[in-house]
């Protein structure tokens, strides 16, 4: 038996409950498995690491 899937990335944000959304937010590149969120269907175990960018000064390095 094969399968095959489509897989491909969004960029997506999700914040920390604790604070402001400008200052929790993170930003990443989200798994999309036949059109289905990987980070939206593990969500509630915190399983799924965020693929980001680093913080705003990582990225202000990088730039």
């Amino acid at each position: 038996m094969t399968n095959i899937n489509f897989l491909e990335t969004r960029l997506a944000s999700r914040y920390d409950e604790d604070g402001s959304k400008e200052e929790n937010n993170t930003v990443f590149a989200d798994i999309i498995i036949d059109s289905v969120s990987l980070y939206q269907r593990l969500k509630e175990y915190d399983f799924v690491p965020a693929f980001g960018w680093g913080n705003d000064e990582h990225q202000k390095l990088i730039s």
